[in-house]
This record gives C-alpha cells, structure tokens and sequence, in this order.
C-alpha cells in the first residue's frame, strides 16, 4: 500500500482533500469483492446505532453542519460519477463556508445599528429637552398665577381692614350722637316731668271740699303721659 502512495502520490493527495479524482486504493473494483450492497433503505431502516454507557451524547454538542459533512452518503451505483470516482466533501464545506455572512455585511449591520441607536438617542434627547421646557413653562406660569393670588388677597385683606375700619368709626359716630341725643330728650321730658309732678304735688294740698279729681288733674297726667309718648317716640326716631 505504501507502494501504492508512493508511486501515485498526486492521486493520495487528490482523494485526501475530497476532490473528485478517485485514489488508486480506492478503487470499488479492487477493494470490493462484493458484486452488489445492499439496498439503502432497508440498511438504514434496520440499522439502530448502540453506544456504550456514557457515551450516548457525545453528538449532542456537535453542529448540525459538520455531521452532515462526515455523514457517509448511502452508497449506490447512481451516485458515483460516470468515471467512477467519489463525491466531493471539500466542496459542500466550502459552500457552506461561502453561504455565511462576510465582514462588511457585518459591519454593514453594525453600522445601520449604531446608526439607529444614534437616532433614538437624538430623539429621546429631544423629547427629554421638550419635557423639560414643558414643564418650566408650567412652572413659570404656575408661580404667575400664584404670584396673582397673592396680590388678590393682599388687597381684598386690606379692602377688608379698611372698611371694617370705617364701620368701626361710622357706629362709634352713631353711638356718641344718639347718646347724646339721649340725653337731651331725657333732658327735656324731665323738665317737663318735674313741672307736672309739682302742679300735681301742690293739687294734693288742697283741703276739704277743694281736693277733688277735675280734668284739670286728668289733663295734667294726660299730657305728662303724652309728652313722655313723644319725647321717647323722637329719641328712638333720632337714632
């Protein structure tokens, strides 16, 4: 076999890299002396894989990509090619190699991210700078509008004081005229009360047959009542 290498040393490289060239130790004449295999599906339906203990997911890890690389394809006359040589392997690496994104797509990608990471940026500022003004203008008019306030109840306060004030003076005033007005009017009626009272004394001094009730007598209390009626009817209408 060592021979065999030696003698066709492009033929080994060519079957160890996976081309289409078929190795001369390869060969399905000489190394098979079995005329036909058996049939695919029936192989692969019967066959069940046994691991050993510990050993049953040793392919759980590995990608999906390689396994389908390494797997053997089921072996049929059809797929050999009319030279007899075997399927390539290399190349299904190599086109799932060249089926992967590039770098510049990726930095492509990474690019428009930033890109729209910079836009969110500049409009969550902006929203940001809106909110703020926003709510300095309401913060402005809110001081406005107390600042209003204020000057409102200062001046209704002292709108208040000053009439309250002013009552104040304006009943003092009322009460010193009407007292006096008082006064006077007892004034008068006492004078008046106090003559009455005299003449009435001095008609009880009378004697005998002279100390009687006459209308004289009878007008003099009338009067005095009367004149009392009027005196206290203007005090009252005076105040």
């Amino acid at each position: 076999m060592l021979d065999s290498l030696g003698s066709c040393p492009s033929t080994a490289q060519e079957a160890f890299l996976g081309t289409a060239q078929l190795a001369g130790y390869c060969d399905m004449k000489k190394c098979c002396p079995f005329l036909g295999l058996a049939p695919t599906s029936t192989s692969k339906d019967t066959y069940r894989s046994h691991c050993l203990p510990g050993y049953c997911c040793l392919s759980s890890w590995r990608p999906s990509l390689l396994h389908k690389v390494v797997s053997v394809p089921p072996s049929s006359d059809k797929q050999f090619n009319p030279t007899g040589r075997l399927p390539a392997i290399v190349p299904a690496l190599r086109f799932s190699l060249h089926a992967r994104d590039s770098t510049r797509d990726w930095h492509h990608e990474n690019t428009l991210q930033l890109k729209g990471s910079e836009a969110s940026q500049y409009r969550a500022a902006r929203l940001n700078a809106d909110a703020m003004r926003l709510v300095q203008d309401k913060d402005q008019l809110t001081y406005q509008m107390q600042e209003d306030s204020r000057r409102n109840l200062r001046e209704r306060n002292s709108n208040i004081d000053f009439w309250r004030s002013k009552l104040i003076y304006e009943l003092k005033s009322r009460f010193v005229v009407t007292l006096h007005n008082a006064v006077r009017s007892f004034l008068q009626m006492f004078v008046c009360l106090q003559i009455t009272l005299e003449c009435l004394y001095h008609r009880e001094k009378w004697k005998g047959i002279d100390l009687v009730h006459d209308n004289v007598e009878k007008n003099l209390i009338k009067a005095t009542l009367t004149d009392l009626t009027k005196q206290c009817s203007d005090c009252c209408y005076r105040s």
